[in-house]
Formats: C-alpha cells, sequence, structure tokens
C-alpha cells in the first residue's frame, strides 16, 4: 500500500494508462455480463434441477420426509427463471418470492433432521 507522502513520486502518465486500462478491463466485463440472458436456465441449472427432482424422488419412495423437502427447495429455488417467462410484469417479485419460500423450506428440512 502507498502512503500519501509518496504520491508525488509516481509520474501522471503512468498512473493515466493504469486507470485507461482499468477501465477498458471493466468495460469489456460489464458487456461480457451485460450479453448473458439471466432468463435463461443454464445446462448446469438444468442438471442440478433435474438432480433435485430424482433426488425428491428417491425421497418420496424412500418415505424420507427431509430430503423430499430439502430436494423440493431446491426444484423451486432452480425454477426462478421459469417465473420470468410466466409473468413478465412481475417477475422480479415472483422470483424473490420463491426465492425466499425456497430458503425457508429448506431451513424447515434441516429443523426437521435435528429433532
Amino acid at each position: 500500500m502507498r502512503y500519501r507522502w509518496f504520491a508525488d513520486d509516481e509520474k501522471p502518465n503512468e498512473n493515466r494508462l493504469a486507470k485507461a486500462a482499468k477501465e477498458a478491463l471493466k468495460e469489456s466485463l460489464r458487456e461480457q455480463y451485460e450479453m448473458q440472458d439471466p432468463k435463461k436456465i443454464t445446462r448446469g441449472e438444468l442438471s442440478a434441477l433435474l438432480l433435485a427432482v430424482v433426488a425428491s424422488c428417491y425421497g418420496f419412495v424412500m418415505d424420507d420426509l427431509p430430503l423430499m423437502f430439502a430436494a423440493l427447495s431446491l426444484v423451486i429455488f432452480f425454477m426462478k427463471p421459469l417465473a420470468y417467462h410466466l409473468l413478465e410484469s412481475r417477475a422480479h417479485a415472483l422470483a424473490n418470492v420463491m426465492q425466499g419460500f425456497s430458503i425457508a423450506i429448506f431451513l424447515g428440512a434441516i429443523v426437521m433432521v435435528l429433532i
């Protein structure tokens, strides 16, 4: 970390070039991030959703209620992008409700395991 009294020792051109390079990097990263569609389900999310459905079915067959609740909470959590396709006007609110509900169900599953 450089202290304030060494600030005059730096060359102003090098500092400007470093700032320009940082700004260019930030802009390129921002453009990359904006190109990604948050409403689209990625391959990883789809595989996690499939695994959660399989775990939920296994919990149902084996009569394991905490596992079933934990897997269903993950299914609800990974179905958030579906909210953007169903209700475009209130999609963000519905996605937040789904996230909160899934967290509550997951915490309930943890409590069921501990009791």
